[in-house]
């Protein structure tokens, strides 16, 4: 399939959390500014992967992503609205690049979901499977972990 290249920074929810912190407390990493990146990524759109597989947005409301990792609870998962992975402007792709190099293991190899103007916990690393279903994931690290307030 067609592969683009797109330019996204990718901002941690955890961003400024500890001045959060001092208001009321949150799940998660103390962490201060500049949990933030930049890079180019190279993969396939999302959009046209659904296409083939003959999703249409009649069909559901959400896709569901589920990485690789094994966590306490369940493997790290999350949820965008369909119509924001089937909008091919958004630029939605599953990357198997960063820099013009394959994805190393930190940054998600093989697959990774790249999200332009999402925050980082919503581009799921180390891609394990994609699901559409009317409601958002039930994943308990898209409820728990990175709700703030």
């Amino acid at each position: 399939m067609e592969q683009i290249r797109v330019l996204a920074s990718i901002a941690c929810d955890g961003n400024r959390r500890r001045e959060l912190n001092a208001i009321r407390k949150t799940r998660g990493f103390n962490w201060g500014s500049g949990a933030i990146g930049c890079a180019y990524w190279t993969g396939v759109r999302l959009c046209d992967i659904l296409k083939k597989c003959g999703v249409n947005e009649k069909e559901g409301r959400y896709v569901w992503f589920e990485g690789a990792d094994q966590l306490p609870q369940d493997p790290y998962g999350t949820s965008i609205p369909l119509c924001v992975a089937m909008d091919p402007r958004n630029d939605v792709i599953l990357a198997m690049k960063m820099n013009d190099e394959n994805l190393s293991p930190d940054h998600g190899f093989p697959v990774r979901v790249i999200i332009p103007g999402y925050v980082g916990a919503r581009m799921v690393k180390w891609l394990k499977s994609i699901r559409v279903a009317i409601k958002e994931t039930l994943n308990y690290y898209h409820w728990h972990d990175n709700k703030v307030f």
